[in-house]
């Protein structure tokens, strides 16, 4: 995707470092789940890119883009064990706990982290809303 605002361009490879920089410690699956991992991340990012065609693209502004992609990197960082400050790195009992919180866990992330980040407050607002929602057990109404 490219942007028409550079801006936009440099913020979302931030992010996209800084998601990389977070998960390259936990690069191993964790247990018995699907992997949540950046490859995971890249992979949602490849069906963005096939569920809209380039030429849809133009439709969408930068910012809409840089929100959608974004939430795209961060929105399994919630697995991450030991995400918090004050984590505790948890047994193998725990990581159901992680699963079944992860977007929520995400989305919080998301708000705590908006600075770091490089994200306004309503920027962090909306990524850590589709943050939370892409689970399907959440109610979109």
């Amino acid at each position: 995707m490219e942007f028409k605002d550079k801006t936009f361009s440099n913020r979302l490879n931030f992010i996209k470092q800084h998601v990389t920089n977070l998960w390259h410690p936990h690069s191993t699956p964790i247990y018995y789940y699907t992997p949540h991992d950046i490859t995971h991340s890249q992979g949602v990012i490849d069906s963005l890119y096939q569920l809209i065609p380039e030429e849809k693209h133009c439709e969408m502004g930068d910012e809409e883009w840089f929100l959608l992609l974004s939430a795209a990197w961060l929105h399994d960082i919630g697995m991450i064990p030991g995400l918090f400050k004050g984590d505790k790195y948890p047994k193998k009992s725990d990581y159901d706990n992680i699963r079944a919180d992860h977007h929520l866990r995400s989305k919080e992330y998301v708000l705590k982290k908006q600075n770091e980040l490089g994200l306004t407050v309503d920027e962090a607002d909306l990524i850590g809303i589709l943050c939370k929602y892409h689970r399907r057990r959440e109610d979109i109404e």
